[in-house]
């Protein structure tokens, strides 16, 4: 119904399903209750627009339900081999790239392992992706849409994850062939100790700090700052001395990236160290050539800890992402294509200069 929003609750102890309506004007409806259902559900997921996933952990069991406009709930598949370790259920618009969507992932944290299924109208699943060598510590997953812009590009991330110990996120792309593309993995703002993270919109998230009782709304898209043109002041004529150009020293190293870190075939790992340089001076990049045929998401670590990445660069393209930054360090790279087109590594040149 356009305009309407619907709500599923669920009452553990006494079993019982209650289906709700709200308006664009915040008008809160009961349409119907279900008494006398499971009450060892773990988890609920939305499927699309009138689907609704149950997961029961213990018993291996799920069931997929439909919904109609008068909050009539029927039964469409049950399944009962599902696996009892998957910690953390979420839907989103993994292979359509559009919501609502009829996909949803599954994560095993003691396995490190998560997996991508689509269910069609008849309900049967449909593996998409199977992903393995994932961190053991993200305490959320959720699926939606994601909107980054910045200096270096735009893109769209599907999966938003949150590790409350660490304090980070991780904004994922994911897809069919075991699609993983970090888009952009970043402290949490702030520095708090944030409880919960919720998507909000497409450049929106909520994050909760329970022990305080603070919440912050933060944006993805964050587009980059009109640089004003400067009105130069009128000059004062007076002699000039041309003054003798200082000599840059400056030179190229080539770094392999090899491929496999964990048991990920799209990921590529190398370390570049810094070139011999005379005392006090120091070797910044003042460009990073992908002499790869493949295009390549780069993030670099100096040895200092200073981070920054992903950079999507082409083949063959020159980028600008990491200058000034040291040249000694530590090199990701994350490639998009299918495993059987994934080179065996990727080279790439990196330029600098000495000052």
């Amino acid at each position: 119904v356009a305009g309407v929003t619907g709500l599923v609750a669920y009452d553990k102890t006494a079993g019982a399903l209650g289906l709700f309506q709200i308006d664009r004007f915040g008008n809160f409806r009961e349409l119907r209750t279900y008494p006398n259902r499971r009450k060892s559900w773990t988890t609920f997921v939305p499927i699309g627009t009138a689907g609704l996933l149950g997961y029961d952990r213990g018993a291996g069991f799920a069931t997929l339900y439909s919904i109609d406009a008068s909050g009539t709930l029927q039964e469409i598949r049950s399944y009962n081999d599902w696996r009892t370790t998957w910690d953390l259920l979420t839907m989103g618009p993994f292979t359509t790239g559009a919501m609502p969507a009829g996909d949803f992932l599954l994560y095993d944290r003691a396995a490190g392992q998560a997996a991508g299924l689509t269910v069609t109208g008849s309900g049967d699943l449909v593996s998409f992706a199977n992903y393995a060598g994932w961190r053991k510590t993200w305490d959320s997953a959720q699926g939606g849409m994601f909107l980054f812009q910045g200096t270096i590009g735009s893109g769209v991330a599907d999966l938003l994850l949150f590790d409350r110990n660490a304090r980070e996120l991780e904004f994922l792309d994911i897809g069919p062939n075991n699609l993983q593309t970090s888009v952009l993995l970043t402290p949490t703002p702030e520095s708090q100790a944030w409880t919960s993270v919720t998507p909000v919109g497409p450049d929106l998230i909520l994050l909760y700090n329970r022990a305080n009782g603070t919440a912050g709304f933060y944006v993805t898209n964050r587009a980059p700052l009109r640089t004003p043109t400067p009105i130069p002041p009128t000059p004062t004529p007076r002699p000039t001395v041309t003054p003798t150009p200082p000599i840059v020293q400056t030179g190229t190293t080539n770094v392999r990236l090899q491929q496999g870190k964990g048991s990920s075939w799209n990921r590529y790992t190398a370390k570049s160290d810094n070139p011999k340089t005379p005392s006090g001076k120091q070797a910044y990049i003042t460009g990073v050539k992908n002499n790869a045929d493949k295009r390549v998401a780069l993030i670099h670590r100096e040895k200092s800890g200073k981070r920054f990445g992903p950079a999507f660069v082409k083949s063959g393209e020159v980028s600008s992402a990491f200058n000034g930054m040291l040249v000694g360090g530590d090199w990701e790279g994350i490639i998009t294509s299918s495993q059987s087109e994934a080179p065996a590594r990727i080279p790439i040149e990196i330029r600098y200069e000495i000052r």
